[in-house]
C-alpha cells in the first residue's frame, strides 16, 4: 500500500502530539532512521516506494552517507506534500512490512488510487553496495586470527 495524506492523518496527529514541532519530529525520525540504516543498510527496503523521498530528506539534512542517487520516477509518482508526512509514510510502511515478516524484502505490492495493484521492486544500488561492503568487512574481521 502506498500511503497518502488522507490515510496518514491519524499517524501524523499522533507523531506531532509527541513533539514540540513538526520540524523536531522530522529531525528525530531521520536520526532514528540513520541509526537503523547504519546497523543494517538493507532496512531501506522496508520503506517501499517512500524510500526515495525519505532518502531525499536525508540528503537535504546533510546525511549523504547513504548516497545521493534518487529514482526520480518513483519519487515523483509517490510524492507527499510535507516532510512530516514522508516520515509518517515511511514509518507506516516499515511497520506494515515488519508485521508481514518481510522487512528486508525488496518486493512490494502497491495499491494504486485506481484500486489496481502494482508490483514494485525497490533497488537502491548505493544501499545494496553499502550492505555488501559492510558484510565483507564483518567477514574479514571474523576471518582474522586472534
Amino acid at each position: 500500500m502506498a500511503f497518502t495524506q488522507e490515510n496518514l492523518t491519524p499517524t501524523l496527529e499522533e507523531a506531532l502530539s509527541q513533539h514540540d514541532s513538526a520540524e523536531q519530529f522530522v529531525i528525530e525520525y531521520l536520526s532514528g532512521v540513520t541509526r537503523a540504516l547504519v546497523r543494517n543498510p538493507l532496512q531501506y527496503r522496508s520503506f517501499g516506494v517512500h524510500w526515495w523521498q525519505l532518502k531525499s530528506l536525508l540528503v537535504n539534512a546533510g546525511i549523504s552517507f547513504f548516497g545521493k542517487q534518487l529514482e526520480t520516477e518513483t519519487l515523483t509518482q509517490f510524492r507527499l506534500p510535507s516532510d512530516e508526512l514522508v516520515c509518517c509514510a515511511a514509518f507506516a510502511m516499515q511497520q506494515q512490512r515488519l508485521a508481514a515478516g518481510c522487512l528486508l524484502s525488496s518486493e512490494h505490492l502497491i495499491a494504486t488510487e485506481e484500486a489496481e495493484s502494482l508490483d514494485y521492486i525497490l533497488v537502491d544500488e548505493e544501499m545494496e553496495q553499502l550492505a555488501i561492503s559492510q558484510e565483507m568487512l564483518k567477514q574479514s574481521k571474523q576471518a582474522q586470527p586472534a
